[in-house]
This record gives structure tokens, sequence and C-alpha cells, in this order.
């Protein structure tokens, strides 16, 4: 029989946690944040569309962030309902770890990447393929296995026996309004839950992002209908061509906060480490510049919608993301969100274990007057958006997307993206940490780049006039030079971190 026991520490991140389950004695020592809700049988650093204190993550159709319950089965640590976030595992012969963290639960059993391998990214990015075709187990030094589950409960019974099960899909959608309705009122719940009195800490706030494009206006649009009257919209360059703030006003949203898309570079602390060592390379560090708005509360980003709400999408049950580059699978946000206590909503993601009945609504003779009949025509949103007020033509009208990564990036190019501060730490880490180079190092970087070649061929038809295009696949291998230097960089950055508040 398993007992848990808590040491809060607020020196972690608000939303941090990690269980050390001692196989012997069954003793389960949870180490967490000052946001992580710590009760008798269950702990919770998430949000879901049921009940808070009866911790229904696994029985609720949609669940945001993580958690774990005790019962006379053993303990069952719980995922989101979506693909975008995880936990990860570590064993050996005494204990049993799991973690909502890479670089905590790295610094707390003393894991070290291995030097010998470039392919990090590819590994950790693997969620984009769903439970089935993810790589569960990433190598690291010493012959040591760091384990990663989503989109499901890992069990450890009363033998020390693990046991991963997918989380079961929720009933088919018959058409919009009742996938619109669910979806209303599972978010109406999931809020009741995030301000529920019975959460000992913080009951959490609304916050949106706001962008002219479908998923961002979606994503405001159903934020608006739970209360929320705050946007953020960043500003400069092609964000201003991408401003959202005409549709957030007719939503009736008057607190908009712009903020310029550069000025993360002048943050201090190497906030880029935050943004990679989770895996994926710096998609999202532009936010980071709304951290102070994004603190405790549910952050509704729009992200997704082109697969799950998109015309022409491959989506199926399996939450595989066809067709999707390792640098699209959203868990840059994961080290910030668990430092600044917000938890991460995706709306496009909701009910997506039923995604193959979802487009159909899309196809559908009723989503006709909501259909453009352009490249970029996704009625679902439309349809959310207008019905809360939004004007047809000030939002959706064109693609642009203002996201980026590192990861095509050489040393020289990242002086003019990454923060000051954390360009200067990455140039000194790389003057005493060299890489290693191997055959399959150069064989990766061929495999890389020649990934490229349709983007190569499209950029030259453009320039001829000739009206070709070819279809960009995803990448099946990831950079093996300078931003897989960047995930060394970053991890072993964010472990000091970590261990220094753990006393590593």
């Amino acid at each position: 029989m398993y007992t848990i026991e808590y040491e809060i520490n607020p020196k972690l991140p608000k939303l941090a946690w990690l269980a050390d389950i001692n196989r012997n004695n069954g003793r389960i020592v949870v180490y967490a944040g000052s946001y992580v809700e710590c009760h008798d049988s269950f702990f919770s650093a998430g949000a879901w569309s049921g009940d808070f204190i009866s911790a229904g993550f696994d029985s609720s159709d949609v669940s945001y962030g993580t958690g774990a319950k005790l019962d006379a089965e053993g303990i069952h640590f719980y995922t989101p309902s979506h693909a975008l976030e995880r936990i990860v595992g570590y064993e050996d012969e005494k204990r049993i770890i799991f973690c909502n963290s890479v670089p905590m639960i790295m610094s707390y059993t003393d894991m070290e990447l291995d030097p010998s391998i470039d392919q990090y990214e590819r590994y950790f990015c693997s969620i984009l393929h769903g439970p089935q075709k993810c790589c569960n187990a990433i190598p690291m030094r010493e012959g040591k296995y760091l384990y990663q589950y989503i989109v499901g409960s890992v069990t450890v019974d009363a033998e020390g026996k693990i046991t991963y099960k997918r989380r079961a899909a929720v009933e088919p959608f018959k058409n919009f309004d009742d996938y619109y309705g669910r979806m209303m009122d599972d978010m109406r719940a999931v809020y009741a839950n995030a301000t529920s009195p019975d959460r000992k800490n913080t009951k959490y706030g609304l916050c949106t992002t706001i962008s002219s494009g479908y998923d961002s206006i979606a994503n405001a649009a159903v934020a608006r209908q739970l209360g929320c009257n705050r946007a953020v919209s960043l500003s400069g360059s092609i964000f201003d061509e991408d401003d959202g703030a005409v549709a957030a006003r007719e939503m009736g949203y008057t607190n908009i906060i712009k903020r310029d898309h550069l000025s993360y570079r002048e943050k201090k602390g190497c906030v880029d480490a935050e943004y990679i060592s989770s895996g994926e390379i710096a998609k999202h560090q532009q936010f980071c510049v709304f951290e102070d708005q994004f603190a405790d509360c549910l952050v509704f980003m729009g992200t997704r919608g082109d697969y799950f709400w998109g015309l022409n999408s491959e989506a199926n049950n399996d939450f595989d993301m066809v067709g999707f580059f390792y640098n699209e699978t959203d868990i840059s946000f994961t080290e910030n969100a668990l430092r600044n206590g917000y938890i991460f909503v995706a709306m496009a993601t909701y009910g997506t274990s039923q995604s193959t009945t979802i487009q159909p609504i899309s196809k559908s003779e009723e989503m006709k007057p909501w259909r453009l009949g352009t490249e970029y025509d996704r009625p679902i949103p439309r349809r959310i958006a207008e019905s809360v007020g939004a004007k047809r033509d000030s939002f959706g009208q064109s693609k642009r997307g203002g996201g980026f990564s590192f990861c095509y990036d050489t040393t020289k190019t990242l002086s003019r993206k990454m923060s000051f501060e954390g360009y200067s730490c990455f140039v000194e880490y790389c003057k005493t940490h060299k890489p290693v180079n191997k055959l399959s190092k150069y064989i990766h970087a061929v495999q890389f780049w020649s990934s490229f070649l349709p983007s190569y061929i499209n950029f030259v038809f453009k320039k001829l006039h000739i009206k070709i295009h070819l279809k960009q696949k995803a990448m099946k291998v990831a950079n093996p030079f300078v931003s897989s230097r960047l995930i060394f960089w970053s991890v072993d950055l964010m472990k000091k971190r970590y261990g220094d508040v753990l006393g590593k």
C-alpha cells in the first residue's frame, strides 16, 4: 500500500512537481511548487471539466495540465486530454519517478544527455505522432532512459508494475451544435474547476492571445463567453499586419495589450533556455513578454486549427499530427508555464480523440454559410467567432502566422534572434563544450537539408512567376548542428537551476 507525503518548495516553479516512489516501502514523496494542489489522495497542476475535489482527471472529457491520484489499485499519473504536453518518468531498482518537467527529473536523477546523440529534438517532439508512434524511451548517458507519456494515464500498482492506459475517447460529434455546445459546456466546467473554492492555492483568471487568424479569434471567442476581457497581441513587423484587435473589440474586449515582438530579447535570465529545454526549439519564445499577463491564468492560445479545423487536413483519432514539423509541438511553453503558474488551453484540440467526426462538420451543408471558398477557409472557428460578434471581414482573410524556431539557424544568425543574454551564455557554453562528430551527424545533416528541397524549388518557381507549388513534407530528421547544441545548453542550464532548488 502506498503512502503519499508532500514537500512544498516555494523556490520551485509554481506548477512543477516530481513524485519519487520507493519500490521497497511504498513511500511516495512529492516535491511540489506552491501552486500544485496537494490533497490526501491526489495532487494536481491543472484543471478539468469536472468537480475539483473528486479528482476526476481521467473521467472528464477535457483535462489540462497534469496530476496523480492514489487508490486501492496504486497511484495513477495523468496527462492532459491533448497531445501538446506530457509527463516524463525514470525507474531503477530502488525507485520510480514521474515529473512534469524534463530538466527537473534529469537534475533529480543526475541524468545527462548523451553527447553522441544529435536527435534529441526529434525524440522529444515525437509526441506529435501520438502515443502509438511517440518515442517513449529516450536514451540518455550511461544506458539510462527517460520515458515520456501522453494522452493517458500511467499506473504503478502495489507490486511496482508500470502500465500505460490510453485515455478514453469522447463520444462522436453529430453536428456543429453538438460540437460547439459540448465545447462550451466543458469549458465552463473547466473554468469552474479552475476557480473552485476547494482549491487551497490560486484561483485561475483568464487571458487570451489575439491575432487576425482563425485559431486565435476562435479561442478568444470562447474565452470571452467565460468572462475573459484580457487579450494580448504582438506588434511590429508582420505582426502589425496580423492585428486581431478589431475583431477582439467587436467581441467585447476592452483590455487589449500590445507589446513589440522583439522585446523578448531584452529579457534577463537566459529565458531562451526555458523555451528550449523541453525539446522544442523556442517556437513560442516571443510570448515571454506577456508572462506577467499569463501568470495565474488559463491561457487560451490559437494553435492546431489548421490540423483539426482545416478543410483538407489528414486528422485522425490517434493524435498523429501528420505533416507537422518537429518545431510545431507547442511543448516549448512548458517551463515558462510552470514557473509563472499558467495553464495552456488550445481550443482546436477539443475533442480530438474524435477528430474524424469533427472534419465532416466543416464540410457539411449546414456550414456552407461560413465557408469563404478561399485557400484559407475554416468554417468552424469562423462560425464560433461570428456568433460572438466578430465581423466577417475583420479576421480570417489570409494566413500569416508569426512564430519562429531556432532549429534552422547557425550560431551567427542566432545572434539576431536569441535574447542578448541567452546568446552570450550559449556562445560561452560552446567554447567549453565541443560537439561529438560522428558520421551519422553528417548523414543526418544531408537528410535534414535535403528534406527542404520542395521549399527551395517553390521559392525559385515563385521568383519566376511559375504557378506550381510542391508540397513540403514534415521533417523526419532534426538538425544535428546548432539546434542540437541548443538543447544540450538549455538542459544543462535548467538542470543547474533545479539542482540549486532541490539541493542537488
